[in-house]
């Protein structure tokens, strides 16, 4: 049977559905633990999230992640950056279609998280 085949629209929507699902994952299914900073963090969020210890991680830095937006080759990234290859997106007649997507990054509001850690060891 042969698939349709997708349309932009329908390409951003997927991959916006799997930012939004990475988002969620940050700190839940993905540990913020050492090796996931060094390996997908900036240096300067992962220094900023080395100061607060890595079970409270989450929970400091969720109300910080802002903004993303697809990597592509020549993206330097922002501050995670998570490499994706491909989406896997079954359509309505059950067919698997698959959806390029280098990767995604996610901006964060470092100021925000020294400052909110600060004021949290402060009280």
């Amino acid at each position: 049977m042969k698939t349709k085949e997708l349309t932009e629209e329908q390409i951003e929507m997927i991959i916006e559905w799997e930012a939004q699902s990475l988002g969620d994952a940050i700190g839940n299914a993905l540990e913020l633990n050492e090796e996931f900073l060094e390996r997908y963090c900036s240096k300067e969020l992962a220094e900023a999230l080395k100061e607060i210890p890595e079970k409270d991680r989450e929970f400091h830095l969720q109300g910080h992640i802002g903004e993303w937006r697809e990597m592509n080759y020549f993206d330097s990234g922002l501050d995670i950056n998570l490499p994706v290859g491909e989406i896997e997106w079954q359509d309505e007649e059950g067919n698997l279609q698959y959806v390029e997507c280098l990767g995604i990054a996610f901006k964060v509001d470092i100021e925000g998280l020294k400052e909110d850690w600060k004021e949290w060891n402060n009280d």
